[in-house]
């Protein structure tokens, strides 16, 4: 069985896509491998991918230690060193989320379907999520969610569509407590990030 920690999207034949937080103190990148495909933590599917290179945005801070901290720029690129097909890539957002919009979150969520010999679900979960109009001081590259995510969606991808075809609207960063007193699934805008993953995609190539 595989142990699994975080989840990701592949955007480009030799890119994965994950939140920083996933992979910050990953000293030794040979230890960790992806998976691209998979749908199963019993059967071991999908396409191994062992990781060449991992690029953290330079102004990550995850201050969540601290009362209302958060985790900002929480969005990393992992290079890898076999080719991932074109059936396995997502194409990214072209624009922003839209209120009351719906989209599709896929991973390893530890609060559904669990087994007695793991605390995440065997097979790959989906869930679709509601995007609400709330927005947070001090993170103006987050939106927000209804439903609830679990730890073993952390880099998960959030889907809608755009033109009649999916696309990646945002990067699942965990769970955050508002300035309202409620807790909702916290995300990454992908399209303001979009100059800096095709900046260090070419400078990486």
């Amino acid at each position: 069985m595989l142990n699994i920690f975080c989840g990701g999207a592949a955007i480009a034949p030799h890119f994965m896509i994950t939140a920083a937080h996933c992979v910050e103190k990953l000293i030794a990148p040979d230890n960790i491998s992806f998976h691209v495909g998979i749908g199963s933590l019993i059967k071991e599917d999908g396409i191994l991918l062992h990781i060449s290179k991992i690029i953290i945005h330079k102004n990550y801070l995850n201050n969540t230690d601290v009362k209302g901290g958060r985790m900002l720029h929480d969005i990393a690129l992992i290079y890898v060193k076999d080719k991932i097909s074109d059936e396995n890539i997502i194409g990214l957002a072209n624009r922003a989320e839209r209120v009351g919009e719906s989209g599709k979150l896929t991973g390893f969520d530890e609060y559904k379907d669990l087994r007695d010999y793991s605390r995440f679900p065997v097979k790959l979960q989906e869930a679709y999520f509601t995007i609400l109009p709330i927005r947070a001081e001090g993170a103006p590259t987050m939106f927000f969610t209804s439903g609830r995510g679990g730890q073993g969606d952390g880099g998960a991808p959030f889907v809608w569509e755009e033109s009649g075809k999916p696309v990646l609207g945002g990067i699942y960063t965990g769970m955050a407590g508002l300035e309202d007193n409620t807790v909702r699934p916290q995300f990454i805008r992908i399209i303001d990030f979009k100059h800096w993953i095709t900046y260090q995609m070419k400078k990486t190539l």
